[in-house]
């Protein structure tokens, strides 16, 4: 899979965590409130 597809589903995604954080590896996305 491509990594930009990952983050595309990734911010699709509700947050998982309070801080709206997503951790994959060394890659760290943050998603604006």
């Amino acid at each position: 899979m491509n990594l930009m597809d990952e983050t595309i589903k990734a911010l699709s995604k509700p947050p998982r965590r309070k801080d709206m954080k997503y951790t994959e590896g060394p890659w760290t996305i943050e998603v604006p409130c």
